[in-house]
């Protein structure tokens, strides 16, 4: 009963996407990929995080990840660009934590399902069981499905699975479900620069 609650709570969020005609128009807790998160969070909060989460190349963006208080998902992360004094959000992401990675792929699926029936014109990718790029050691695993979107970006719906070293260091949720929204720069930036 739980998780039908829980997934219902999860579908009743992503509600508004359906109307949206652009990438900027999804949210996620209330925020939305564009928006300054100067109007969400403060910029002293933003820079005490800045050096802890700047694993991107060249530190030319960097994440700030925290506990969401009102919204559907555990914990919230905004990325943004290291000299960008307007802090514009590049990708969003909302984390929701699991017992296990088979109670998170049932979750995903369902989730990915009815994403399927909103974006009836993305190129859905099923990446697969794959090495989580951020852990060098190869322990942690994702398990993700793409939506790429015709005007650029995508939203993904994964489960991440690491190991307990890399979450502990870092604030993170062990094993969750992550929706996330990324905009066409960011996503340039990931394929082109820092995986390539």
């Amino acid at each position: 009963m739980r998780n039908i609650i829980f997934f219902l709570i999860i579908l009743f969020s992503l509600q508004s996407w359906t109307k949206a005609d652009d990438i900027s128009d999804f949210e996620i807790d209330g925020y939305s990929v564009g928006d300054s998160a100067l109007n969400f969070i403060t910029k002293e909060f933003i820079k005490s995080e800045i050096n802890i989460h700047s694993f991107y190349k060249d530190n030319k963006y960097f994440e700030v990840t925290f506990d969401s208080k009102d919204g559907v998902y555990e914990n919230t992360s905004l990325t943004f660009k290291n000299d960008d004094d307007e802090y514009i959000i590049y990708q969003l992401a909302g984390s929701i934590s699991h017992k296990n990675i088979n109670q998170c792929l049932s979750q995903k699926k369902n989730i990915v399902n009815e994403l399927s029936k909103m974006f009836l014109n993305a190129n859905k990718v099923d990446a697969g069981k794959r090495n989580y790029a951020a852990d060098s050691s190869g322990k942690s695993k994702t398990y993700i499905e793409y939506f790429w979107l015709s005007e650029g970006g995508f939203v993904e719906v994964g489960c991440y699975d690491i190991t307990k070293e890399l979450a502990e260091k870092n604030n993170w949720l062990k094993t969750s479900l992550n929706v996330g929204i990324v905009t066409k720069e960011f996503s340039d930036f990931l394929m082109n620069e820092q995986y390539n």
